[in-house]
């Protein structure tokens, strides 16, 4: 027989005896049970004409299968450069939702969007084994861990009663295509922008400031002691990384030029979904300009080169002489003290000239050629030639009294002599007179 509406059925009069109720057919969507029901027919006496037994059966929803299939994107280094790749997922949260209400016998018992069941990703599937009436649903993934982005898209599909099989399966693909669903790794973006230190004239003094002329510098991106990948600052200045979710350290390999002093400072990199934290080798946390920018300064080899003006075999500074320092980008001058001039130089050759003596020494008219290392002090001297000793003079000179002493004697000798002669005069008249 069939059931009717209110899932009764009668069979026609049989006689006494046992039998069996077997299940032949169920309505689409619930399981048959095939499984024999045993029953008898038993005399109940004369007075009972017909002799009735009731039996009872159940029919089980059937078990919906829904399997998403999930990848998880990782990242390798090739020669430096990034290479993205997927592999099966674990550990990805995903629900199952109702796309409507879900009604019985008109009254609503799940809300539209409500979520039904959950599951997690192993080896690339999260399988839900739930009975579910027919409707439409999505799956949307609820938590896609702490280094991936959550994908908030919701995957859409139609459950309906076909068949009496005890378990259905619907497969969640992210397209027709039957490609799986694809959880990107999260990415934090770090600028680094490098400064090179620049030398500039400030009136008599060379005042040190950066410049954004680093072009060429080489940086190497290391992760748990492994070089990950090498960056190269671009004609901007700057090198922008894209770095998945990790800890990273940072170090500066090579500078734009022969110039420059490499930085030593190691930098830890710590990128989270939140932010990215940078720390300096003693911990301490380097503030970030806007747009997570990293500026990082390179100093010019520089060394001290210590100018002294002494005497030809003396060893004391002699002030007063104008002297100069000449070199690629600088020209300095200035009057020698009574201690060593030190001038911070960076590397390379440079040029000492005198260009007015100190009083009393000749000029030297030689070029001193000079080298300055980094780290290192050089000790220059120019030497000078005293000048001779002005010999003496007997021209009278106001206030000086020796030659106010000779001038005297003269003049006293002079009226000595001219007294002598006219007295020889005189004596001569007497003779010529007697």
């Amino acid at each position: 027989g069939v059931t009717d509406a209110s899932g009764q059925v009668q069979t026609p009069a049989l006689f006494l005896g046992k039998y069996q109720a077997i299940e032949t057919k169920a309505p689409l969507g619930y399981v048959i049970d095939s499984k024999p029901i045993p029953f008898e027919l038993k005399y109940a006496g004369e007075e009972v004409a017909v002799t009735t037994t009731t039996l009872s059966a159940e029919n089980n929803l059937q078990q919906l299968q829904i399997l998403t299939h999930k990848v998880d994107e990782m990242i390798s280094y090739q020669d430096s450069n990034p290479v993205i790749t997927t592999v099966p997922s674990n550990g990805k949260v995903f629900g199952v939702f109702t796309r409507n209400p879900m009604e019985v016998m008109g009254k609503e018992i799940v809300p539209a969007d409500g979520m039904l069941a959950t599951a997690t990703t192993k080896a690339g599937i999260a399988a839900v084994e739930e009975k579910f009436p027919a409707g439409d649903f999505y799956v949307k993934e609820l938590d896609a861990g702490a280094g991936h982005d959550l994908n908030e898209t919701k995957y859409n599909f139609t459950f309906e009663h076909q068949n009496n099989a005890p378990m259905v399966t619907v497969d969640i693909y992210s397209d027709e295509a039957m490609n799986p669903i694809v959880n990107e790794l999260h990415k934090e973006k770090l600028t680094i922008k490098k400064l090179n230190e620049a030398l500039e004239k400030q009136g008599d003094e060379w005042k040190s400031h950066y410049e954004a002329n680093a072009a060429g510098t080489v940086f190497e991106l290391s992760q748990n002691g492994n070089l990950v990948q090498k960056i190269t600052i671009g004609e901007n200045s700057t090198a922008e990384l894209e770095l998945p979710v990790g800890v990273y350290q940072l170090s500066e390999a090579k500078p734009s030029s022969d110039d420059y002093s490499i930085n030593p400072e190691v930098w830890t990199i710590e990128v989270t979904k939140e932010e990215v934290k940078v720390t300096d080798s003693k911990g301490q946390e380097v503030v970030l300009k806007n747009n997570n920018e990293l500026v990082i300064k390179n100093d010019l080899k520089q060394g001290v080169a210590e100018v002294s003006k002494q005497e030809i075999g003396g060893s004391e500074e002699l002030p007063g002489a104008t002297l100069n320092v000449k070199g690629e980008g600088v020209d300095i001058t200035w009057v020698s003290g009574t201690e060593p001039k030190r001038l911070q130089l960076k590397d390379g050759n440079y040029t000492l000239t005198e260009t007015l003596p100190n009083d009393g020494y000749e000029l030297n008219s030689e070029t001193v050629a000079f080298e300055v290392k980094d780290g290192e002090t050089t000790k220059v001297v120019m030497h000078n030639k005293k000048l001779p000793a002005p010999k003496p003079s007997i021209s009278p000179t106001t206030g000086d009294s020796s030659k106010s002493f000779w001038i005297s004697v003269s003049i006293l000798g002079v009226g000595i002599v001219t007294m002598f002669v006219l007295a020889r005069r005189n004596g001569k008249k007497r003779s010529q007179g007697k």
